[in-house]
């Protein structure tokens, strides 16, 4: 019985809801996940929270909470903020800010570049970050440059008191500049990475998200007194969007309808629940969590109390074969008033599609999922009262593969190189459960039914047969390979395969004809032999003993099973030797005294 134990770590999480997991895997119910706004359209660029309630941008309207305010049909609307009761948002390319208040717009400021792509409130001005050129622009009281910043994007600005702290892209920057004196503009930091996405600051500690199409995105930290910086963690995602901090936690957000929370140096949750495809923007205020999402347009709320239930399902796991199913093991924590119930189902492709089983709850830890390749779990948490969720540990699984039978590829028959009566048989076997593997051999001659043993139980995958202990022939092969020796009797299974013929050839060619004719001096000497099996390869002739001459048949080819030699020599009288053998080395010797 084969075990699997899953560590739960990067997931397929579309269907989970209301979970978090941590860096040890363990599940957990998440705090209550609630969607408190949904608008038109399929991604908020921007948004704020304020007493009046939620402005955000989806890119062609304003919306103050569910109420359109503001429409851009030819340009687009990426950042937006407040400042005291004051809203500001920008239009882009036209390069417009508008500041609104009391349901209409108060105020226009033109900025010099292309897009404005940012928007922080100081204590008395709004800063901007654009692109084409990448400026820092203050609007309010006084409107001014206060710094042009040598790369093409300002993709984010976080200001911490009177410090504005500024991520770019395409170059990957992170500057630090004194807002009461923008002239004094310091490089931080010159990323390996694109693009910065967002930053937060926390004492001494700068955190900054970062995008790359080089590398994973990721989270790092970077000490201003120390000039260390660290990498805390790598994305699965493809794209970040947002970072916000809250006391010693990070919370970070991208292009997954997970939420990332992180405890630098102590642990990491990821939590599960928000019906998009992306969480765009996180949003801090009151001391609430807020995330914007996109795909749909949502806006929801993290709640600090945990909810009432929640459920993982599992990625679809491969067990590689059709399997049976035996128990499930599940290590919880399970404080009072709080359970859990297990659910599975199989099918037979990697995509849940009509082959799938319906979900059937675990009964005495007993998997009730029909046999099959592909198999899932779903995993219901629920608390009752008190503040603790309960706590899935470790899940275990039981399975066995149904046995597969061997594949035998290819069985292949060759005459060895230095004596072509010895056979070499190859043949390549493999096993799809990796079982080992015994081969038995049989032959069988031409125009016999029976197949006799040739080797039983070898286990390399080549055999040399020495054609010399059987009758000549044509024979054929049977190899049968089983695997046995690796499973039960009653579940062992086998393949076969049987070979091309081939000739089994031991005797030599025989002489057909000798004739002789003295013409003159010479003797004209014409010799035919003969093989029954196979083609004549060669023919030797000597004179009293002395050195071997090599002699070409009559038409100066050996390509026939019966070839002619004409042979003359100027002697009265000689022992005449010859020698001659067949493609498999048969040889036959015949001498005569000639006088």
């Amino acid at each position: 019985m084969k075990i699997l134990i899953f560590l739960l770590f990067f997931l397929n999480t579309k269907k989970s809801f209301q979970v978090m997991l941590d860096k040890d895997s363990l599940i957990y119910l998440s705090p209550k996940i609630e969607e408190i706004l949904k608008v038109e359209g399929t991604f908020i660029y921007d948004f704020t929270v304020s007493k009046k309630g939620i402005f955000l941008s989806t890119g062609d309207k304003i919306y103050h909470n569910d109420k359109v305010i503001y429409e851009e049909k030819e340009n687009n609307l990426f950042a937006l903020t407040i400042n005291k009761e004051n809203l500001y948002f920008g239009v882009s390319p036209e390069s417009v800010v508008y500041e609104w208040k009391d349901n209409k717009i108060i105020r226009k400021y033109k900025i010099p570049a292309s897009n404005i792509l940012r928007m922080v409130p100081s204590e008395k001005n709004i800063l901007l970050g654009t692109s084409y050129p990448a400026l820092i622009y203050q609007i309010g009281k006084e409107e001014k440059i206060l710094q042009k910043i040598p790369d093409e994007n300002i993709s984010t600005l976080t200001l911490k008191k009177e410090t504005l702290y500024i991520g770019t892209s395409p170059k990957g920057y992170l500057y630090q500049l004194a807002i009461n004196n923008p002239k004094d503009l310091k490089l931080l930091l010159d990323c390996e990475e694109e693009e910065i996405k967002d930053i937060a600051i926390k004492d001494n500690l700068i955190y900054f998200i970062t995008n790359s199409d080089k590398k994973m995105p990721s989270l790092y930290s970077f000490d201003k007194i120390k000039k260390e910086i660290k990498e805390i963690f790598s994305f699965s995602c493809s794209t970040l969007f947002s970072l916000t901090i809250k006391g010693e936690t990070l919370f970070v957000c991208g292009s997954d309808n997970i939420l990332y929370r992180i405890i630098p140096e102590k642990n990491y949750y990821l939590i599960y629940g928000f019906n998009c495809e992306a969480l765009t923007k996180i949003f801090l205020y009151e001391n609430e969590i807020y995330l914007a999402s996109g795909y749909p347009p949502k806006i929801y709320k993290l709640k600090k109390e945990l909810a009432k239930e929640g459920s993982y399902l599992s990625p679809i796991i491969d067990l590689k074969f059709i399997s049976k199913f035996g128990k499930m093991e599940i290590e919880s924590y399970l404080p009072l008033l709080s359970s859990y119930e297990i659910w599975t189902r199989s099918g037979s492709n990697n995509i849940i599609d009509e082959s799938w089983s319906e979900f059937e709850r675990l009964k005495d830890n007993k998997i009730k999922s029909p046999e099959n390749r592909y198999f899932q779990y779903l995993i219901k948490l629920k608390r009752e009262k008190g503040e603790e969720s309960p706590i899935i540990k470790k899940v275990r699984y039981f399975y066995k593969n149904i046995n597969q039978p061997p594949k035998i590829k290819t069985i292949k028959i060759s005459s060895d190189s230095e004596n072509p009566r010895i056979k070499i048989i190859r043949y390549e076997a493999f096993d799809p459960n990796n079982d080992s593997l015994i081969h038995n051999l049989y032959y069988q001659i031409k125009d016999d039914e029976n197949w006799f043993l040739l080797v039983k139980d070898i286990k390399e995958n080549e055999y040399k047969l020495d054609g010399r202990i059987l009758p000549d022939g044509f024979y054929k092969i049977k190899l049968i390979t089983s695997d046995e020796v690796t499973q039960i009797k009653s579940e062992a299974l086998k393949d076969s395969i049987i070979s091309d013929e081939f000739l089994i050839d031991n005797t030599p060619p025989q002489l057909i004809s000798f004739d002789k004719e003295k013409k003159g001096e010479k003797y004209h000497f014409k010799i035919k032999i003969a093989d029954s099996l196979s083609t004549i390869k060669g023919f030797y002739y000597s004179i009293d003993n002395e050195k071997e001459e090599k002699l070409l048949s009559a038409d100066g080819i050996f390509d026939d099973k019966e070839e002619e030699f004409i042979l003359e020599i100027k002697k009265e009288s000689f022992l005449l030797n010859i020698r001659f053998f067949d493609e498999y080395l048969n040889e036959k010797r015949l001498n005569w005294l000639i006088k």
